[in-house]
């Protein structure tokens, strides 16, 4: 579905620099309303992209969704299959998961989310622990839920450079070429670069924001992590909270 004229040249790195000219919610139709992710993927390479690829950077579930479907044709099993099997058992992360639904014994643990819709205006529950997840695929450009301490294990295996105690996870090649600056806003390959590395041979700070109200900061530099999950959306703290986390860990330069 992808090989023809207006999607056969993206690549796969304009995809992870979410410069593949896809805006955020560019699916042709309502991501719910297909039967799997591979039929909503299908639908976006028929579609094509709402801008020249390759031109700027435009965050896009787009793009994730897509690598999510590729993995999936490339390992031969469901992309939830494959970060389960090949991430999250082997680093041990047994908090986190691909699906929900009310009647698994971690549900109680879930919090609910909530949204506003302008500055000022009162909180909204859009959803609540005791409902089934909105989509019935597990759709790659999110799903997946975890806890701040599982987060922060994840963040740590990049700093260590992708060793994990067992293993290597991503070789020092790759998770190089992940955490530099792929485009014009410095967004690496599906990470936020906040600064650049303090020493040469270092790590930049990294990580990355999320639409419910989440964010999560990676300095290796000062060994630390900084996450804060507020699990609401349009709140304002998340813009103080990455300067409060740098000013307070991050070693001055100089």
């Amino acid at each position: 579905s992808w090989r023809n004229p207006q999607s056969g040249e993206i690549t796969i790195r304009q995809l992870l620099s979410h410069t593949g000219g896809f805006v955020q919610g560019g699916f042709p139709g309502p991501f719910q309303s297909y039967p799997n992710l591979r039929a909503a993927v299908d639908a976006v390479g028929e579609a094509g992209p709402q801008n020249a690829p390759g031109e700027r950077y435009e965050y896009s579930d787009v793009g994730s969704a897509t690598l999510g479907a590729v993995v999936a044709e490339v390992s031969g099993v469901p992309v939830e299959e494959f970060i389960e099997t090949r991430i999250l058992e082997p680093l041990d992360l047994s908090d986190t998961h691909t699906f929900y639904s009310p009647d698994l014994p971690w549900a109680s643990r879930m919090n609910p989310t909530y949204s506003r819709l302008r500055p000022g205006a009162d909180w909204a529950q859009y959803w609540h622990p005791s409902r089934e997840q909105a989509m019935p695929f597990f759709r790659a450009s999110g799903g997946i839920y975890t806890t701040v301490l599982d987060y922060a294990r994840w963040l740590m295996v990049w700093m260590n450079r992708g060793n994990y105690g067992n293993g290597i996870l991503v070789s020092e090649e790759t998770l190089r070429m992940a955490l530099a600056p792929a485009g014009t806003r410095g967004y690496g390959l599906h990470w936020e670069i906040f600064s650049t590395a303090s020493e040469e041979g270092g790590l930049p700070s990294f990580g990355h924001g999320g639409s419910d109200g989440t964010l999560a900061i990676a300095m290796p530099a000062a060994n630390a992590v900084a996450l804060i999950f507020t699990q609401s959306r349009g709140n304002s703290v998340l813009r103080r909270f990455g300067p409060m986390a740098w000013n307070a860990l991050e070693p001055e330069e100089g």
